[in-house]
């Protein structure tokens, strides 16, 4: 028996924001209550206005200064090492110092100083390898700010990252190759946050742009370059906080059986070196590990030490390459249960250059599945094209993929018509217009070859612009 099925995707590379598996967040609008909005606790001083964004119910939080007080979510079904996009309104009546404080508290982002209109924020984060009761929760509030902060709409879902393929290699945020010279910096001063594509295991806290270690603490990230060899390897880590126990470092060559390469218990920048008789090695994992009796609390503990950087740097087999990797992060709008979809890669994701899409469509029926469906192309200055048939037949329990086109003139939707289900990227960082324009450096990218040159006048930093063959980014001087 052959079970046909009809599904439509939407895919927009350069869009925004993203919409897809929502998470289940208890009165995240905060309509629902009585003398308190349902799934919500106060800690320390604070209200339940009626001062939301179009006059409904928000939560505020109210500090002098010196003190903290946040709301508490409800518990959320979190799942372990997965990622998400966490976004909401805020708004602040800020008479200055200390910060609002937002997100899940494993992975708390600082918001500085925010205006006294309502303003969309959003944040990824990932969730740890092991998630515990005790820290799944959200926490909206005021770290020593003097004022009031109120915040509304609540919205946490779950995304795909998509990382940059640079011919053989998938390189993401924080990551860049130059001739056979490869180096990772931890993404953690980006909107990555505690996400990377080396990212292995993580069971550490997260706080706006640090990595915190308290006991049982546990950092591990993968590094590796496609099946290119790598050739020696070396790694910098800056505890830029630290008021008590000890940082273990060590590498491994399969995760399993590990190498100590060093510790450290103070402040400052350490270096440590992948073992010769490790190398070469198609992969090399790094693993930091607290060695403390101090736990991590919630109100934004600080923890025994903190890692402020993180950087690793080896030499690489094969063919030179100059490129920076880049993240971004799709979500899935809905889903059938007969079959479902979800990105393998993306590419370069670059506007301009012709790519394929790659989508994996895994059949859950005991039928065989057949798939029909069309491939269009959309965008603000894409010339309408005709539809491209396309059609699998996916066998019962198995995984079919299918590469759709991008085209060369801006981003595909492909897009099976009925109700499978729908992607889009959420808030692009190496593809998005920045707003500070400033004399910059503009990188022109052919092939086999990189020219630099400094461009004349104010230009905006992060536009890509396409010149015959080549692509050029315009990058801050």
């Amino acid at each position: 028996m052959i079970r046909r099925v009809c599904v439509s995707l939407f895919l927009f590379l350069l869009t925004a924001v993203a919409h897809g598996q929502v998470v289940k967040v208890q009165n995240s609008e905060f309509e629902v209550g009585t003398s308190d909005p349902v799934g919500w606790a106060l800690t320390g001083d604070g209200e339940w206005p009626a001062a939301g964004q179009d006059g409904s119910r928000a939560i505020a939080a109210t500090g002098d200064g010196q003190s903290t007080s946040y709301w508490r979510s409800a518990p959320l079904p979190l799942v372990p090492n997965a990622v998400y996009e966490i976004s909401f309104l805020a708004r602040s009546n800020s008479r200055g110092g200390g910060t609002p404080i937002t997100g899940p508290v494993f992975s708390n982002v600082d918001l500085r100083a925010i205006g006294p209109e309502w303003t969309s924020y959003s944040s990824i984060f990932a969730a740890p390898s092991e998630v515990r009761p005790d820290e799944a929760w959200l926490r909206f509030g005021q770290w020593h700010h003097e004022g009031t902060v109120t915040y509304d709409n609540v919205q946490i879902t779950r995304v795909e990252p998509l990382h940059s393929r640079v011919e053989d290699l998938l390189l993401g945020e924080g990551e860049e190759v130059s001739g056979n010279a490869y180096v990772f910096r931890a993404p953690i001063h980006t909107t990555s946050r505690n996400h990377s594509r080396p990212l292995a295991r993580l069971q550490c806290g997260f706080n706006s742009d640090r990595l915190v270690f308290g006991a049982g603490s546990e950092l591990v990230y993968r590094h590796q370059l496609g099946d290119r060899q790598q050739l020696n390897a070396a790694l910098e880590i800056n505890v830029g906080y630290h008021v008590s126990g000890q940082l273990d470092v060590s590498v491994s060559d399969d995760g399993d059986n590990w190498r100590p390469v060093g510790t450290q218990d103070t402040l400052g920048i350490a270096t440590y070196r992948v073992p010769s008789d490790l190398l070469p090695a198609e992969q090399i994992w790094v693993r930091l590990q607290s060695l403390t009796d101090q736990q991590l609390g919630a109100d934004s503990d600080p923890g025994s030490f903190q890692v402020h950087d993180y950087i690793y740097r080896a030499q690489f087999s094969g063919e030179p390459l100059v490129a920076d990797g880049s993240t971004r992060y799709a979500s899935v709008l809905a889903t059938d249960p007969a079959a479902e979809v979800g990105l393998a890669d993306v590419g370069q994701a670059l506007p301009g250059r012709t790519d394929t899409v790659v989508l994996n469509m895994v059949n859950a029926t005991d039928s065989d599945l057949a798939v029909h469906g069309t491939v269009t192309f959309r965008g603000a200055d894409v010339e309408p094209t005709p539809p491209v048939d396309m059609q699998m037949m996916v066998p019962p329990g198995s995984i079919a993929r299918y590469g759709c086109p991008t085209g060369s003139r801006g981003p595909a939707t492909c897009r099976w018509p009925s109700s499978l289900p729908a992607m889009q990227p959420s808030r692009p960082t190496c593809l998005s217009m920045c707003p500070v324009c400033m004399p910059a450096t503009m990188v022109r990218s052919c092939p086999n070859r990189v020219t630099t040159w400094v461009c004349g006048g104010r230009v905006q930093v992060g536009k890509w612009l396409v010149s015959e063959d080549c692509l050029i980014r315009v990058v801050e001087r």
